[in-house]
């Protein structure tokens, strides 16, 4: 029986495909990918007092955000949910994009405003 797949469009630490691979064994890169209308951002307050990477729409055509899309299992995507912190900072953003000749819905994990750091943190 064939898992169904779901796919991510990562940035950040997800990056590294040791850190991901070893949240998520199933993990494969599909390539990379221009995420336009977005900016990358480090505006993502850690519990830790860190900041972390972030994807913020701007509405401009002009900017964007490079990453990369990964296809996960889909029996993986609650330890990837639990691990991004999804409905505790993080929330899903999704677009459409067409991989090997088929529309696919592409998901990131984006911050919640209410985590973002404010001017003069």
């Amino acid at each position: 029986m064939k898992h169904q797949n779901f796919y991510i469009f990562s940035y950040g630490s997800n990056l590294l495909m040791q850190r991901i691979k070893e949240r998520v064994a199933s993990v494969a890169v599909v390539g990379k990918h221009e995420l336009q209308g977005y900016k990358l951002a480090f505006n993502k307050q850690s519990i830790d007092g860190s900041t972390k990477a972030n994807l913020v729409a701007t509405g401009n055509p002009g900017d964007s955000a490079w990453g990369v899309i990964h296809r996960i299992s889909q029996t993986d995507k609650p330890i990837l949910d639990q691990y991004e912190a999804l409905g505790h900072g993080y929330l899903h953003m999704t677009f459409p994009l067409n991989i090997e000749d088929k529309e696919q819905l592409i998901y990131a994990y984006v911050a919640t405003e209410s985590q973002y750091l404010s001017i003069g943190d």
